[in-house]
């Protein structure tokens, strides 16, 4: 598969990686495998190399919780000389209910509306299940497709996500239960 991405002019992966040992990494990334996916992200770094190409720019992320704490530099140390680019975030939750219904986020004021949102213009995520979605906040909600029935080019060509752009670009954050909820529309 990752041949077959890299042939295809994917020029960016974005992979969550949440831990320098197993035992972290597999305690996070619950039903995960450590050892396949480090293999399967140097495996798709060898074979771009193979192929002369600097496409796609891979970058690790690692995000950063107690559990993990003590080993950020052990991921940083290994994973730097090996990917274009190591990203270390702060967890921020995917659904903001309670914040959303108080019309704050944290410590932050709601944003007049005219907030846009460039994720589903310029990326896809895509779980280790297939499934794909328009943007990391909507990782649990409603899926757009899955690379297991559709290719990724049918998958952002298709009505969801244009129907979704349009809203997006329109203003409609309502019509969209995700995006209602969506920390972009507050500040600190």
């Amino acid at each position: 598969m990752n041949r077959k991405l890299i042939e295809r002019g994917l020029t960016r992966i974005r992979i969550g990686f949440d831990g320098a040992t197993a035992d972290t990494y597999e305690k996070i990334r619950i039903g995960a495998n450590f050892h396949k996916v480090k293999d399967n992200i140097l495996n798709c770094i060898r074979i771009r190399n193979e192929m002369g190409s600097s496409l796609p720019i891979v970058r690790v992320s690692c995000v950063h919780l107690s559990e993990n704490d003590k080993e950020i530099q052990d991921f940083i140390t290994f994973w730097k000389p090996q990917v274009d680019y190591v990203s270390i975030q702060r967890y921020k939750p995917h659904e903001f209910t309670q914040e959303r219904e108080r019309g704050k986020m944290g410590a932050g004021e709601k944003v007049v509306e005219n907030v846009k949102c460039s994720q589903p213009f310029e990326s896809l995520y895509i779980r280790v299940n297939g499934d794909v979605h328009a943007c990391c906040s909507m990782v649990y909600g409603p899926r757009v497709g899955s690379i297991f029935e559709s290719s990724v080019s049918d998958i952002w060509n298709s009505d969801k996500m244009k129907r979704l752009r349009w809203l997006l670009k329109n203003g409609v954050w309502d019509d969209i239960p995700t995006c209602k909820k969506c920390m972009i529309q507050y500040v600190k």
